[in-house]
């Protein structure tokens, strides 16, 4: 499975007993993956939505804070991560002119269908932002 950064923040927010929408679905979807797939930006953008989670005191504390930044650290090691190539870059403007997708969105598209095509098995994405779903549907991507 390839998750996008919406998808990860989940994981680490239901971690910090922060439980929104979604994060429980999140979880359960990786805990049944094979592997789990991300572009290589994911580990940034993880970690600057876990400080702002951490500046708005959604983490309540440092001491929680330092758990997830951990958290993220050490399963980091564990994802499949997709290379933000100059191609996965060119790509990411034309799906991003195409679908009206913001630039780190396009990324992440664009990284899970470099995914897809280099690998052999079937890729499930998984996204909940609002416009990403239906983009990577519209790519011909398995949404989970």
């Amino acid at each position: 499975m390839c998750l996008d950064t919406s998808s990860a923040v989940k994981l680490y927010l239901l971690e910090a007993a922060i439980i929104e929408e979604g994060a429980q679905e999140a979880n359960k979807l990786v805990e049944d993956a094979e592997y789990i797939a991300t572009a290589s930006i994911t580990y940034a953008q993880i970690r600057a939505a876990a400080a702002t989670a951490r500046r708005l005191r959604r983490i309540p504390n440092d001491e929680e804070y330092g758990k997830v930044a951990q958290a993220v650290y050490e399963d980091w090691i564990t994802y499949t991560l997709i290379p933000v190539t100059d191609r996965v870059i060119r790509v990411a403007g034309d799906l991003a002119d195409k679908h009206g997708l913001r630039g780190y969105d396009a990324v992440q598209l664009a990284s899970a269908i470099e995914l897809v095509n280099t690998t052999p098995t079937d890729i499930g994405f998984s996204s909940f932002d609002d416009d990403l779903p239906k983009a990577a549907d519209l790519q011909g991507l398995t949404i989970v």
